[in-house]
């Protein structure tokens, strides 16, 4: 029971996505006139974990390739605000069931993705494709502005994190064993496309605040990320979705136009 638990604060995502998993069997046993749905819910559960690990190997493979990073500018950025990473990293290590929380709300990011676009497969159809849309653009782009902008974050940059190591002259560093995945913050600019997918209610919006709250001071606090990529992730998060609004409205332009001319 004790080993269950420590692996389940360990890795917080994988234990979700399992009960995840488990519990859409269950409904396809239990709800056979609604088994389609349940069966899509499957592939969405499977493919959240795929595309966690494709998306973490290909990091994997930056890193050698990119190994001039713009930490030490960012840093000296961050100065303007007291370097908040490093404040909420040593606040956040004194506090264990708070490093814990935040742990959870950062691993389980692709488990509430797919939830959240299960959501609108279920309830939302009408904006199912846009929110697609604004995720997968979200992911696909990323990898550029990391090779524009190649930043790691303190804690790679920093072995002392969250100790601040003090007054720091801004230049090109060498870093080749951290992956080139700082600015911006992809994890916070998900949580705000939660957020954004998750407005239609009072509830479902409660809980992508607190979410995304709790994702902008994990992001922080675990050394993965400067103020200012967290910054750059709300214009960041704003252009996904707007691309997304382009994108789905020129093809639903476009049916009509061919369901038009069948007719």
């Amino acid at each position: 029971m004790k080993i269950a638990l420590e692996f389940a604060l360990v890795y917080p995502g994988v234990v979700l996505t399992l009960v995840s998993f488990i519990g859409c069997l269950v409904r396809w046993q239990i709800a056979p006139a609604d088994r389609q749905r349940t069966e899509w819910m499957i592939v969405l559960v499977l493919l959240s974990t795929i595309v966690t690990w494709i998306a973490q190997i290909g990091l994997t493979l930056m890193s050698p390739l990119l190994t001039w990073k713009l930490d030490l500018y960012f840093y000296a950025g961050d100065a303007l605000f007291h370097h908040p990473s490093f404040v909420i990293g040593r606040f956040v290590y004194r506090h264990y069931w708070l490093e814990v929380l935040l742990q959870i709300a950062y691993t389980c990011l692709p488990t509430i993705t797919a939830a959240t676009i299960a959501l609108h497969f279920y309830k939302y159809r009408s904006e199912l494709r846009r929110v697609l849309t604004a995720f997968a653009l979200n992911l696909c782009v990323a990898p550029i502005v990391y090779c524009l902008v190649p930043v790691c974050g303190p804690v790679y940059a920093f072995p002392s994190f969250p100790n601040d190591p003090g007054r720091v002259h801004p230049y090109f560093v060498h870093i080749n064993n951290a992956p080139p995945n700082g600015f911006p913050s992809v994890h916070f600019s998900s949580a705000l496309l939660i957020l954004w997918a998750l407005r239609r209610s009072r509830t479902t919006m409660a809980f992508g605040i607190i979410y995304a709250i709790l994702v902008f001071a994990a992001t922080l606090a675990n050394g993965q990320h400067y103020l200012v990529d967290l910054f750059a992730s709300v214009p960041y998060t704003a252009l996904m979705v707007y691309w997304a609004d382009r994108a789905t409205s020129s093809s639903v332009a476009v049916e009509l136009a061919y369901e038009t001319r069948q007719a």
